[in-house]
């Protein structure tokens, strides 16, 4: 049996939604005409051609090139029309067995690429668990999304708990400079199911060798640059801290400085990773609305 139209909202469940389009493409007349509401972020995935399991390449044949229109709905307006914590993108698909191009819309990003073809250092080789010696800073922010935040109040106001300003902290073996734990700071919107005491090592930081470095380094994960490429990277829960640059061994173009032992502006990004003028007003065009 065929169908000239269908109308469809799948359950969510991972990638369990992609999976019912692809079988219900099958059910269509060759004029038929699919509508579809669901999320979106495995066509937002700009590491997509850099991931060898990527909802993207999965389902590229089967669903993607039949992708004839797509209206996006924000995670904050889906948020308020079905009174839902919605920490992701919708899309009203319309979908047919013609086969188009999607990639290049909602997929490539020469920005992002310009960041990953350098070949800097990442975060992830970086970061250290349950330690709490020397210099650290500890980095919420990119740590995956607790369990419960999508419970919390926080998500219907914030599309990304990682681009809050104040969620990266210096510390000195466990203490901030007013002599707190690192335990007892309290960090704006993040958190977790867990509860530390003063007996915990921190349980995600970066090490350096000095206050100024770790400084400098948590500053510049405040730029609007670096925002920019946590919010085009994290499509999901599971950030891909591997493509994350850590400039730990980069010459700093205005200061001629190692790594971190200058700070890094907005401007030295742009011309270590060469983002021309009309990228830039990209960027700060879509960071604008996140500034709080």
């Amino acid at each position: 049996m065929t169908y000239d139209f269908i109308l469809m909202n799948p359950p969510y469940d991972k990638n369990l939604h992609l999976k019912i389009v692809e079988q219900s493409i099958n059910l269509l007349t060759d004029d038929g005409i699919l509508v579809n509401l669901s999320p979106i972020r495995w066509l937002q995935d700009p590491l997509a051609k850099y991931k060898k399991t990527s909802d993207y390449y999965k389902f590229e044949e089967s669903v993607a090139k039949h992708i004839k229109d797509l209206v996006v709905v924000s995670g904050e307006s889906a948020a308020e029309v079905f009174n839902a914590a919605m920490i992701m993108d919708l899309g009203i698909y319309v979908i047919d067995k013609g086969t188009y191009d999607f990639y290049k819309k909602f997929n490539h990003n020469e920005i992002v690429d310009k960041v990953v073809d350098k070949e800097t250092e990442v975060l992830n080789d970086k970061l250290e668990y349950n330690v709490s010696d020397g210099w650290r800073v500890r980095l919420q922010e990119l740590l995956p999304v607790p369990t419960n935040f999508k419970n919390s109040p926080t998500a219907m106001s914030r599309k990304y708990e990682t681009l809050h300003p104040k969620l990266s902290y210096v510390f000195y073996n466990g203490h901030a400079k007013d002599g707190k734990h690192w335990s007892a700071v309290k960090s704006a919107g993040a958190g977790g199911p867990k509860a530390y005491s003063e007996t915990d090592n921190i349980p995600c930081s970066i090490s350096f060798k000095s206050e100024a470095e770790a400084v400098n380094f948590e500053n510049s994960t405040k730029t609007t640059f670096h925002r920019y490429l946590v919010l085009k990277m994290k499509t999901d829960q599971h950030f891909p801290l591997k493509y994350v640059p850590f400039m730990g061994d980069c010459i700093n173009p205005r200061t001629g400085k190692k790594g971190y032992e200058s700070d890094w502006t907005d401007d030295d990004f742009r011309k270590y990773f060469d983002i021309t003028d009309s990228e830039w007003e990209e960027i700060k065009c879509t960071m604008k609305p996140y500034w709080m």
